[in-house]
């Protein structure tokens, strides 16, 4: 342990999963410093001291390293893009070596990242908090605020619509309120709000229903603290893409391009070509982003726990696979939580060729060990999170899968975090 205002000069060598960049001091320690670069030499201040690790804020850079001009003046204190002061090339190599390390104990071949082609103007998504008189995103590693009067991270038609949001709503949000918004392909905005303390649901309403029809703004959802949507101006719901429809306060993937990408690689590890129809198992499967290509090749039983989730994957599957008198329906849904119908499948005694799950953040450990009993010859695991991962590939791994490739997609630039496809084939 040191004196409170212990100082430490260090090379900082690589980024981390997170958003820190990392080096280690004299003794080897190592040191997560947020707002550096891989090559810089810093002087840090430590405000975190651990026998193995410490962190610490930069006080100098004594060297620049793999440094960029920020584009965004509150690069430095947002949260929303950790990583906007490092190099394009740096950012890739960073998100490389965290797959490869993340994986490094499973038999996956990782493969090199896709790059996304735009790095600024990408998001189609966000959510602004309000906290503290401020209407932003949070700052790093903090619960305040900063008020954010334009991002140059957001499609420039949903920020649009967020500042308008932002404007109008500030004083009826109350404190911990929030405004999520979605941008379809054409620019139609939907927005969902919900109140924190000193607000309610009311004050929200009335002051949000005036929005519609202006920069864009097709619909918007008012919902409780507790979550729960009390009511809709406008559209309930965006059609995101052709026939295929979201919603703000629902997931869908950040980057539109990138998922494109995402989509074709699913359905192309899942059913190769030449594959008769096979019986495909998802799991957490959302409003269908790969639902409605999956149903194309195979017989799919897609489960979704969300309520609002649900219905729409429902409607989203419909529309992308009618049933006719000629081509009878090859898609069921179930709704309820992923791991209940695992163990009701298993229990039933059904079986699938391939699964495919798209887990949340904390990954899908609670129905890994049912998917070797449901039989299928493949697995395409779709995630948000390397380290999760890494950890159910190798329970699998154990329960006679093996992992043949990974491939790291870059869905969000100026960010740590890194989508990943991962193919498993039964040993």
């Amino acid at each position: 342990m040191g004196e409170p205002d212990e100082r430490v000069t260090l090379r900082l060598d690589s980024l981390a999963f997170g958003g820190d960049a990392v080096g280690r001091d004299d003794g080897g320690r190592v040191v997560f410093v947020p707002g550096g670069a891989p090559g810089d030499l810093v002087e840090v201040r430590l405000t975190e001291r651990r026998k193995a690790w410490a962190r610490g804020e930069i006080e100098r850079v004594l060297e620049p390293g793999r440094r960029a001009a920020a584009p965004c003046p509150l690069a430095a204190q947002c949260g929303g893009c950790p990583w906007m002061h490092v190099e394009v090339a740096a950012q890739l190599e960073a998100k490389d070596d965290i797959v490869e390390r993340a994986l490094a104990r499973t038999e996956a071949k990782v493969e090199p990242i896709l790059a996304a082609p735009e790095w600024l103007g990408y998001r189609r998504r966000a959510r602004m908090t309000s906290r503290g008189g401020a209407v932003g995103f949070q700052v790093r590693r903090s619960h305040l605020v900063i008020d954010v009067e334009r991002c140059v991270a957001l499609d420039p038609r949903l920020d649009a619509a967020m500042q308008a949001a932002r404007q109008a709503l500030r004083h009826a949000l109350g404190e911990g309120g929030t405004i999520s918004g979605l941008v379809s392909v054409d620019g139609r905005v939907h927005l969902t709000v919900e109140c924190g303390e000193r607000s309610t649901p009311e004050t929200l309403a009335d002051a949000a229903c005036d929005l519609v029809g202006h920069d864009r703004i097709v619909g918007i959802g008012v919902r409780s603290p507790e979550g729960n949507t009390l009511r809709f101006y406008g559209e309930p719901r965006l059609e995101l893409d052709a026939a295929f429809f979201s919603s703000a306060a629902g997931f869908a993937q950040a980057n539109a391009g990138q998922n494109d990408i995402l989509r074709r690689m699913v359905v192309r590890w899942a059913l190769p070509e030449g594959d008769t129809v096979p019986r495909v198992l998802e799991l957490y499967a959302g409003d269908g982003n790969f639902t409605r290509d999956l149903v194309k090749r195979g017989r799919v039983l897609a489960v979704e726990g969300d309520p609002d989730a649900g219905a729409r994957l429902v409607d989203n599957l419909r529309a992308a696979s009618p049933r006719t008198p000629e081509s009878p329906q090859r898609w069921s849904v179930r709704a309820e939580p992923s791991a209940q119908a695992v163990k009701r499948l298993v229990a039933a005694g059904e079986q699938f060729d391939v699964v495919v799950l798209d887990p949340p953040r904390t990954g899908a450990a609670d129905v890994l060990d049912g998917l070797a009993a449901l039989g299928p010859s493949r697995i395409v695991y779709v995630s948000c999170d390397p380290m999760t991962l890494a950890r159910d590939v190798i329970r699998l791994e154990t329960l006679g899968f093996r992992g043949s490739r990974a491939q790291p997609i870059e869905m969000m630039p100026h960010t740590s975090h890194v989508e990943v496809v991962c193919l498993l084939e039964r040993a």
